[in-house]
């Protein structure tokens, strides 16, 4: 995801200008000096500017679901990258700026680094943030080769040509991981309690005994949500007094991590 949206940034970029000046020539506005370059400035600018005001509703989605904001995602990059493509076969300015901007307003990246943080284990973090940085250079790079490359085609066709090819092999890529999300991701947020997942990040603070005994509990398919959370409180409170004596065991002098991540896993069930 990191590498498309990405991808999907610069893979027009080497196009900006040679799509105002088609614009430009249909228009005949040719004697106002210095237009195409306000307009390639302004096109250049609406994606990042869409980007800017996606984190005003971004966090609010991650708190609801960790799947749907990568199917808003690519639909959204469809949308935007479709209305790019259909500018010029209908001669509608318009859809150029809008569609960047669309593309921009839902990127959703920050989703991807929020997920990594919150859903992973903490030796794992550092890893995989620095493999959605490494994906999302390398979508950048991408971008740009193959799009200087598409500057070399020759196309009269209006809808397949050296200005929208790049935005037509986005849609593609949009639409093979929009497939791959609904069909194999796993949605992280579950009304369900895990104590697998407690044991996972408790380390094992736990001994085996409690463990299959919250288990059963918690696979009675009759239990209600007070008896639910009632349980979960319990067992949060059975690890929070274990943490001092897995402390001490341990001769930690800073309490301070143990507690972040009690605080943490407190907050994610």
């Amino acid at each position: 995801h990191g590498f498309l949206y990405m991808f999907s940034f610069s893979v027009i970029i080497p196009t900006y200008t040679s799509i105002i000046d088609y614009f430009e020539e249909k228009s005949n506005t040719k004697g106002l000096i210095g237009a195409p370059s306000t307009y390639w400035g302004i096109l250049m600018m609406m994606a990042p500017l869409g980007s800017l005001l996606n984190y005003l509703y971004e966090t609010f989605l991650f708190k609801r679901s960790t799947k749907n904001p990568i199917i808003i995602s690519c639909i959204g990059l469809i949308i935007g990258n479709a209305l790019y493509v259909s500018a010029p076969p209908l001669n509608i300015s318009f859809f150029l700026f809008l569609g960047r901007f669309i593309c921009g307003l839902f990127n959703l990246r920050t989703h991807n680094k929020m997920y990594i943080i919150n859903f992973l284990l903490q030796k794992d973090v550092s890893f995989y943030l620095t493999m959605f940085h490494t994906s999302s250079i390398l979508g950048l790079g991408c971008g740009f080769i193959i799009n200087c490359g598409l500057l070399f085609i020759s196309s009269e066709n209006k809808m397949l040509n050296k200005n929208t090819l790049g935005s037509i092999i986005t849609i593609i890529l949009s639409l093979v991981l929009l497939i791959i999300t609904c069909i194999m991701f796993t949605e992280a947020h579950s009304k369900k309690f895990n104590i697998t997942t407690m044991q996972m990040f408790g380390e094992r603070i736990m001994d085996d005994e409690s463990i299959k005994e919250m288990n059963s509990t918690n696979s009675v398919e009759g239990d209600d949500f007070s008896n639910i959370v009632k349980t979960q409180t319990l067992l949060l409170k059975d690890i929070d007094s274990k943490v001092g004596d897995f402390n001490r065991q341990n001769k930690f002098d800073d309490t301070n991590l143990v507690a972040k991540s009690v605080n943490e896993l407190a907050s994610k069930e």
